[in-house]
């Protein structure tokens, strides 16, 4: 209904429709952005790991809306659709903090739904598999899953032909980050520093980024650290024996950044350990970003403003939107509070969607297009201004 809507940079073609290459979730604190992008992050782990990690009695993740007398005692539903191969696949997970109830997959070879396995658990505890007409085997699958587990996470460790590349999408296509998380961080530093130690396609991607975002940074030098360098004696500390050990595997990279002085020609290497916070998270992020851009994946990144300059989000939204660096269609769900992204230069109106608590504190996601925002329109002013709602009440001043 609006016309500008259609600019082509903005979109990439997933089986003949046009969809989005990013939407930004905005909203007031506690209004539900971040339960939005966890509801994919417990999909995404059960799918990966519950037929080999969980334990028995482990919990699923599910946790039910408890500010609800009714939905408090019911478990949770996950629903997600999603091409694989050119072929629309929509997966659907019932379950409560314990146990799965309900597991079903349908698939549109022909673009005509056909259930490929129902599973579901009975009044007695057990559990029933009802195959679809192209199931291909495998129904002894049922009794090697756990009431905690999928039987699509069972059937990819007993390499199942049907749902073994499925698993494998949840593994490789679909990933959750939360920016705010220390423990993420120096996940993400860790990972980027071992692409870029060991694939120079990923080194000069990275050192593209870094010398596009104005850091002074000219250049990246890895190496691998060896066991003896790491200073304390063994047995003296647990957690430095792990890293010895990760060393000895050629685990542990040492990164450094090189810096060019004006007017010199020298340069300078300055330890990744000395930049700045910002720094080292821009680095872990583009590094694992390069990867997510070169598989076509989709991510979900919570609160991408963390510790960043707003004109490095900028960069990033950007670059996940430029037809000739994001050649293969990946896709970002991303929340943040930069409001400077609401920007119709940066950010198409389709791109925007607000978290609203309704009067039972449950969470409505309403698209910015709902309000009819003209071309042109101050988006960010219409925002903090309250046009749009997804924005905190607050007195005229804070304090006792």
């Amino acid at each position: 209904s609006l016309p500008d809507l259609l600019v082509p940079e903005h979109e990439t073609e997933k089986l003949g429709i046009r969809v989005l290459r990013t939407a930004l979730l905005y909203g007031a604190n506690a209004s539900g952005k971040s339960n939005l992008l966890k509801a994919l992050l417990i999909l995404r782990q059960m799918v990966v790991f519950s037929a080999t990690a969980f334990r028995p009695d482990q919990q699923t993740g599910a946790i039910p809306f408890l500010f609800d007398l009714e939905s408090r005692t019911k478990p949770s539903v996950f629903e997600l659709s999603f091409l694989l191969e050119g072929i629309r696949h929509d997966y659907r997970v019932v379950m409560d903090h314990a146990v799965v109830s309900e597991e079903e997959l349908i698939i549109f070879p022909h673009r005509r739904p056909q259930r490929l396995f129902l599973r579901n658990r009975q009044a007695d505890g057990t559990y029933t598999l009802t195959p679809g007409s192209s199931w291909k085997g495998g129904k002894d699958l049922l009794e090697k899953t756990r009431p905690n587990a999928l039987l699509l996470s069972v059937a990819a460790q007993f390499n199942h032909a049907q749902l073994s590349p499925i698993y494998h999408w949840f593994v490789r296509r679909l990933h959750y980050w939360d920016l705010s998380s220390a423990d993420a961080h120096r996940l993400q530093i860790a990972q980027t520093a071992m692409r870029v130690h060991e694939y120079p396609s990923a080194k000069a991607a990275v050192e593209r980024f870094l010398a596009q975002a104005d850091l002074s940074i000219t250049g990246v030098k890895t190496r691998a650290v060896k066991p003896e360098e790491i200073g304390i004696p063994v047995g003296q500390d647990l957690m430095t024996d792990a890293i010895r050990g990760r060393a000895a595997a050629g685990h542990v990279i040492d990164t450094r950044f090189m810096h060019r002085l004006e007017g010199t020609g020298e340069t300078v290497d300055l330890p990744l350990s000395e930049e700045s916070v910002g720094t080292q998270r821009f680095f872990g992020l583009v590094g694992e970003l390069q990867q997510i851009i070169e598989t076509g994946a989709c991510i979900a990144i919570d609160e991408i403003d963390a510790s960043l300059h707003p004109l490095l989000v900028h960069a990033i939204v950007r670059m996940l939107h430029d037809s000739e660096v994001n050649r293969h269609g990946a896709q970002a769900i991303i929340t943040t509070h930069d409001t400077t992204l609401l920007n119709q230069e940066i950010v198409r109106r389709d791109h925007v969607w607000f978290t609203e608590k309704d009067q039972g504190q449950g969470t409505r996601l309403v698209p910015l297009t709902d309000f009819s925002p003209k071309q042109g329109e101050a988006l960010q002013r219409g925002y903090l201004g309250g046009r749009y709602g997804g924005i905190p009440v607050l007195p005229s001043r804070l304090g006792v």
